[in-house]
């Protein structure tokens, strides 16, 4: 898989009370590969039939006849896949200051997001035996998405403490995205000529898929010490309707079940404190996370249902010197068993996990 961008900005800005800007960006992807699909089975004959011993006074006539011996055999197809897109996504932004401290902005942006070598090029049968077979659809279309966001940014400094300072943010977003990519049951053949059959595949759903709501984010930072923390509210409304014909030769329609989507929490708190020792050069913080998932949709949403969590982290660095510095995390301290809102049951959150690193710079 190959992507490249390229974007431009233009920016004016008038005085220190307006801001405003237009840009884009072309996103171009190429992505080449190969997969195999399950294609049936097939009778293979692995010795013919003969006669064993024929009659003594008559030797046409057989009395030992050994029948033919076939096998079934799977019929696996390879699919080569090549295909290149492009698409052009303009965003523009403008940003008032009517008072010291205090911007209000609106920003307008698009989005383009091709399929993944994974979400395109899903073959084979699933592992462990199970009898499901999936395919690689190389019609997945690119998901596009516009984005209105309007907010207001607050800043301070040496309200509390000299050389403190404050920062705020709360965004209202509103997202509209075009053929959503889900993981549905389809029907069809993605070979030419191929047996006609119902595969899991990654296709688009049909229509306007719509995600909104409202982000605050608030840092303190006082030197010795810092607190923050982001609350995020999301309501997804999804297409209930795909392409379950996604190769065009499918003998019927309509009967697909959309499998998985991906769904963004309900609600995401995260609260952030910290304090620094001997000039800033040890940082020492804890972080907690709460996370309320929204209703999952699809078939797998049946056999399991996104629970609520919260994990709480530590973390921190030491520099030596300008050449020299320690990192350390523990994540998931209180090792919570969760499922992450955004995944499927299939794949559980790591547990508690701890990491060391050390970087020196010769």
């Amino acid at each position: 898989r190959w992507l490249s961008s390229t974007f431009a900005t233009a920016k004016y800005e008038h005085q220190e009370w307006l801001e405003a800007s237009v840009g884009g960006r072309y996103d171009y992807y190429r992505i080449t590969g190969s997969s195999t699909v399950n294609g049936g089975t097939e009778l293979v004959l692995i010795s013919a039939a003969y006669c064993a011993r024929y009659h003594a006074l008559n030797p046409t006539r057989c009395v030992q006849p050994i029948p033919a011996v076939y096998a079934e055999r799977d019929i696996v197809h390879n699919v080569s896949l090549d295909k290149s897109a492009g698409s052009f996504s303009p965003e523009a932004l403008i940003a008032v200051k009517p008072w010291e401290g205090v911007q209000v902005f609106g920003k307008y942006a698009e989005g383009f997001r091709p399929g993944t070598l994974g979400e395109m090029l899903l073959g084979g049968v699933h592992v462990g035996g199970i009898p499901i077979s999936n395919a690689p659809n190389a019609n997945l279309q690119p998901d596009t998405s516009k984005t209105w966001e309007a907010g207001v940014n607050l800043t301070g400094d040496d309200l509390l403490a000299a050389g403190d300072s404050l920062r705020f943010k709360a965004a209202y977003f509103d997202k509209t995205i075009e053929n959503y990519i889900a993981l549905g049951s389809v029907a069809g053949s993605p070979v030419a000529g191929g047996q006609i059959d119902s595969f899991y595949a990654y296709t688009n759903l049909i229509g306007e898929s719509r995600l909104r709501g409202v982000e605050i984010e608030a840092n303190y930072d006082a030197g010795p010490y810092y607190a923050g923390g982001s609350f995020t509210y999301t309501k997804g409304d999804f297409s209930k309707t795909f392409n379950d014909n996604p190769w065009g030769n499918a003998t019927s329609t309509g009967n697909g079940t959309v499998l998985y989507v991906s769904v963004a929490p309900k609600y995401r708190f995260m609260a952030d404190i910290g304090v620094r020792f001997f000039d800033d050069r040890l940082n020492i913080g804890a972080r907690a996370n709460r996370v309320v998932p929204s209703e999952q949709l699809g078939l797998f949403s049946t056999i399991y249902k996104a629970k609520p969590f919260t994990t709480f982290d530590i973390y921190g660095s030491w520099d030596f010197n300008e050449n020299a510095s320690l990192r350390f995390a523990v994540n998931n301290l209180t090792d919570v068993a969760y499922v992450d809102p955004m995944n499927s049951s299939d794949f559980p959150a790591p547990g508690r996990t701890a990491t060391l690193s050390l970087k020196v710079r010769f």
